[in-house]
C-alpha cells in the first residue's frame, strides 16, 4: 500500500510537467463522473433507495391485474385484501390505505387537507412511531368505531401552534367527530404527501364482493423472502379466490413492485434508465478520450520503459505507475465531479419542488451517492490507465532500445489508437440510440393527446359528505348549483362536473349488450366508465359526432342514456349506434338498461402513461 501512495506522489509530480494534457483529461473525467453521479442520485432516489425506514427495499406494493379482461392494473377490493391477509404468510404485515380529501375543522374554519384512509397496522409495517401520543388501536378500526385522527407535523403547527394539548382534542372531520390521538414527526406523510390520517373502518360484510373503495395494498416482506416467491405465494391465492368466486376473481392476478415504483410509473422508470445508461456512454467516452490522451504520452515514454525493465524493474510494477497517474487524474476529476453532482442534484431537487413530488422522493448526495463516485473514479482510472500501460510495457525491450526515434514505432500507437477511437464511436452511436429513445419519451409525454386542447381548462376537486348532504339529490342538486354559478361567470364559456377526468384513469366496468348471450362471466366485454354532468364535453371543447349531449336534470338512474366514445362504438356498436341498449354489470346486474344517445371523439380515459389499454369507453 505503501508503495502504491509512493506511485501516486510520483504520477503527481509528472502529471504537473504537464499542464495541458492533465487539465483536458481531468476536465473530461470531472464531466462524466459529475454527470453520471447526478443521474444515478435521481435513479436511486426514485427507484433503488425505497421508503426511508428500517428496511424500506423490502416494502412492496401489491395491486391486481386481469389480462383475459386488457386490465393491465387495478386496485384491491377490501374482501381481496382480507383474503389475502388470511392467507399468506411472505409479509411481516399487509396493510392497506387509500387517498382522499379530508375536510379538517379545529376552533376555526374548516381546512381541506390531502389524507389517507389506513388499516390500523400500516403504521407498524412501514416502523413508524408518532412523536406524540400514540398510533392506531386495532378496534378503532372496526366498523362503527368512534373515529380516531392522527395529525402531520404540518398540521399540528398549522392548526394547533405545536401545542401538546392537542391529543385528545375533539376536532371535525368531513362532517364527523373524531379525536386527534397522535402526531407523526416532522417531514412524514406517507404514503405520498399526506397530512391526517384516519382509521379505515371498513364493514367488507356490508359489501358485495368486489365493490366499494379500492384499496393500496403494501406489505414487508419477511427476511429471506423474495418478491419472486412472495408472487408465485400470492399468484396461488389469486387462483384460489378465481376457484371460490369466479364472478369476481376469474382472470385477476397479483402485480407486484417497489413500494416506490408504484407512484413514478412505468413511462418514467424507462426514461430514467434510458438517461443513466447515456450518462454512463458519456463517461465512458470520456475514460477512452483520456486513454488515448495517455497512450500518446505513454508513446514517449516506450524507452523509458525499456531502460527501466532491461534494469530489472518488473513490468506490473511499471504497470502501477501508470496506473497511478490514471488514479491522480480520476482522484482530482472526482472532487470536481462532486461539486458539480452537488449543484446539479440541488437544481434538480429545486425545480421539481414545484411537483409536489412524494415526501420521500429527496435528491441528494448521501452516502451511497458518494461511495458511487469513488467506485466509479477508480474505474475510469481503471479503464483510462491500463490500456496504456499495457501497451507501453509490452513493446519488444530489445527493439525499443536500438530504436533511435524514442520507441514510437515500437510502440505501433497508430493501430491501438485507432481500436480506441473505433471503441468510441461505437460508444457514441449506442448514446445516440439511447438518447433518441429518451428523446422520444420525453416528447411522448411532452405531447401527450388528451383529445382535447387543455390549455385554456382549469379544474379543482370538492368532496360531499352524508352529513351534510345525505341524500343523493341534494348532493346532486349542490353540483348543478355549482355548474350554473360557474357558467354565469364572464371569462367561463363552459363548466362541467365529473367523477373522473381525462388522463386520471377512468374505472373499467363490465357490461351486456341487449340481445346478446354470455356464457361465461369472462365473456362479457368492459369498457371505462365515467359520469358527468351536461356540458362536459363542450367544457373540453369536444363536439359530438352523432346524436346528442346529456340534457339538464337527466339523472343516470330516473333517465338512463349513455354517451359512447368512437373506440366503443368501433369494438362493441356495428353500424348506427344511437338507440343502441347496454347494461352495466354481469348476469343478474340490477344498474338499468342505457341507451346511447350520443357518440363522442375519444378523450383519454386511461392514465397517463398507460398506452396498451382499451379505449373504449363511455359516459353517464
Amino acid at each position: 500500500m505503501g508503495g502504491f501512495f509512493r506511485d501516486l506522489k510520483y504520477a503527481s509530480r509528472i502529471l504537473t510537467k504537464q499542464p495541458g494534457l492533465s487539465s483536458i483529461a481531468i476536465t473530461a473525467l470531472a464531466l462524466g463522473i459529475g454527470f453520471t453521479s447526478i443521474m444515478f442520485s435521481i435513479v436511486y432516489a426514485a427507484l433503488l433507495r425505497g421508503l426511508p425506514v428500517e428496511g424500506g427495499e423490502r416494502i412492496m406494493h401489491v395491486e391486481r391485474t386481469n389480462p383475459s379482461r386488457e386490465i393491465e392494473s387495478m386496485g384491491v377490493s377490501i374482501h381481496d385484501y382480507l383474503d389475502w391477509q388470511e392467507q399468506q404468510t411472505s409479509f411481516e404485515h399487509l396493510s392497506a390505505y387509500y387517498q382522499g380529501t379530508v375536510n379538517l375543522r379545529g376552533t376555526e374554519r374548516p381546512v381541506r387537507y390531502s389524507g389517507a384512509f389506513v388499516t390500523a397496522n400500516t403504521f407498524p409495517t412501514i416502523g413508524a412511531q408518532p412523536q406524540l401520543g400514540r398510533l392506531f388501536r386495532e378496534d378503532e378500526d372496526e366498523p362503527g368505531a368512534p373515529l380516531a385522527a392522527i395529525l402531520s407535523d404540518h398540521v399540528w403547527h398549522d392548526m394547533f401552534g405545536g401545542s401538546r394539548d392537542v391529543l385528545g382534542t375533539v376536532v371535525t372531520v368531513n362532517g364527523e367527530q373524531a379525536e386527534v390521538v397522535g402526531v407523526m414527526p416532522e417531514g412524514f406523510r406517507f404514503p405520498v404527501l399526506q397530512d391526517i390520517w384516519l382509521p379505515l373502518r371498513t364493514n367488507a360484510l356490508e359489501l358485495e364482493r368486489n365493490t366499494g373503495t379500492w384499496l393500496d395494498v403494501f406489505g414487508k416482506l419477511r427476511e429471506g423472502v423474495s418478491p419472486d416467491e412472495a408472487m408465485v405465494e400470492f399468484t396461488g391465492i389469486a387462483n384460489r379466490l378465481a376457484q371460490s368466486y369466479p364472478e369476481f376473481n376469474e382472470g385477476v392476478l397479483p402485480l407486484m413492485k417497489p413500494f416506490t415504483q408504484e407512484f413514478v410509473g412505468d413511462e418514467a422508470i424507462t426514461l430514467l434508465w434510458t438517461m443513466l445508461a447515456v450518462v454512463s456512454l458519456v463517461l465512458l467516452i470520456a475514460c477512452v478520450n483520456v486513454a488515448n490522451l495517455l497512450l500518446a504520452r505513454a508513446a514517449l515514454r516506450v524507452k523509458e520503459m525499456g531502460i527501466r525493465t532491461a534494469m530489472g524493474a518488473h513490468r506490473w510494477r511499471i504497470i502501477s505507475q501508470m496506473v497511478a497517474e490514471a488514479m491522480v487524474l480520476a482522484l482530482v476529476g472526482a472532487a470536481l465531479g462532486t461539486v458539480i453532482a452537488w449543484l446539479g442534484v440541488d437544481l434538480f431537487s429545486k425545480a421539481v419542488e414545484g411537483t409536489e413530488p412524494p415526501y420521500w422522493l429527496v435528491f441528494k448526495l448521501d452516502g451511497t451517492i458518494l461511495f458511487f463516485i469513488m467506485a466509479v473514479s477508480v474505474a475510469a482510472a481503471v479503464i483510462s490507465g491500463t490500456i496504456p500501460a499495457l501497451k507501453a510495457t509490452g513493446a519488444d525491450v530489445t527493439a525499443v532500445l536500438k530504436d533511435e526515434s524514442r520507441g514510437t514505432s515500437s510502440l505501433q500507437i497508430g493501430r491501438m489508437s485507432r481500436w480506441l477511437v473505433v471503441g468510441e464511436l461505437a460508444m457514441s452511436v449506442g448514446m445516440l440510440v439511447a438518447a433518441g429513445l429518451m428523446t422520444k419519451s420525453i416528447v411522448t409525454l411532452r405531447n401527450f393527446d388528451y383529445g382535447f386542447d387543455h390549455e385554456e381548462v382549469f379544474t379543482a376537486r370538492t368532496g360531499l359528505f352524508e352529513t351534510d348532504f345525505p341524500t343523493v339529490e341534494e348532493r346532486l342538486r349542490f353540483y348543478e348549483d355549482v355548474r350554473q354559478r360557474l357558467t354565469e361567470i364572464p371569462e367561463v364559456t363552459a363548466a362541467s362536473v365529473s367523477g373522473s377526468m381525462p388522463g386520471t384513469g377512468s374505472g373499467s366496468t363490465a357490461f351486456a349488450v341487449q340481445g346478446a348471450a354470455y356464457a361465461e362471466d369472462r365473456d362479457y366485454p368492459a369498457a371505462r366508465r365515467a359520469i358527468v354532468s351536461p356540458g362536459y364535453f363542450e367544457t373540453f371543447g369536444v363536439s359530438l359526432s352523432q346524436g346528442r349531449d346529456f340534457n339538464t336534470g337527466e339523472v343516470a338512474q330516473s333517465d338512463p342514456v349513455a354517451i359512447v366514445n368512437r373506440s366503443f362504438v368501433e369494438k362493441y356498436a356495428a353500424g348506427n349506434p344511437l338507440g343502441m341498449q347496454f347494461r352495466p354489470g354481469r348476469g343478474e346486474s340490477q344498474e338499468p338498461w342505457l341507451t346511447v344517445v350520443g357518440v363522442v371523439p375519444d378523450l383519454y380515459m386511461e392514465s397517463i402513461g398507460n398506452t396498451d389499454g382499451d379505449p373504449a369507453g363511455f359516459y353517464t
